[in-house]
């Protein structure tokens, strides 16, 4: 399954598992430093995120309101980590997909299809893999166009009644050269 630090999107461990040792070390590292660099790139990513996102909303022909959210936090990825990803494969803060967030709320059934339509059909193939920009002396260079890769789809409308949506997540690469997912 795709995660933060596969190879199309790149944000890699610096030191493997089994360097690490036992001792918790291993869970040390996910938590202290490969998350850290995982919220840095979102951090870096947000703006570049949203900018896209709102200028991809506004070629709707009904349009929506976009709602930027905030990167998510560094407690609620470490909850996450430790609970929802507990035990799964090193490291376990690579299994979060939505560091960078933004929502479209749009009007009916047909706007939303048109999004949906929108997001597919604006998508830009994932090339080679991009360097490990914070492992490397120098700055990240671009490694492919700036805009976004739809790598999942979770519909929320088979459900009957109450709150329903459809989540997306994409591979975002940025001008810089960074990607993270989305």
């Amino acid at each position: 399954s795709l995660r933060q630090d596969h190879e199309v999107v790149g944000v890699r461990a610096g030191l493997e598992e089994e360097t690490l040792g036992g001792g918790g070390s291993s869970q040390f590292y996910d938590l202290n430093v490969y998350l850290n660099e995982l919220l840095c790139i979102a951090r870096l990513l947000d703006q570049p995120f949203q900018q896209h996102f709102r200028l991809l909303s506004s070629s709707l022909s009904s349009p929506a309101l976009v709602l930027p959210g905030p990167p998510k936090s560094l407690a609620r990825c470490r909850a996450k980590a430790q609970v929802d990803y507990r035990g799964m494969r090193y490291p376990s803060s690579a299994h979060l997909l939505d560091v960078v967030r933004t929502t479209w709320v749009v009007q009916d059934e047909e706007s939303l299809l048109e999004a949906l339509e929108l997001l597919l059909a604006s998508q830009i193939p994932l090339s080679s893999p991009p360097s490990s920009p914070l492992r490397s002396s120098s700055s990240p260079t671009p490694s492919s166009p700036s805009g976004h890769t739809v790598v999942r789809v979770k519909n929320g409308f088979r459900r009957r009644g109450g709150y329903r949506d459809v989540k997306i997540n994409v591979v975002f690469s940025s001008p810089s050269g960074f990607r993270v997912i989305g």
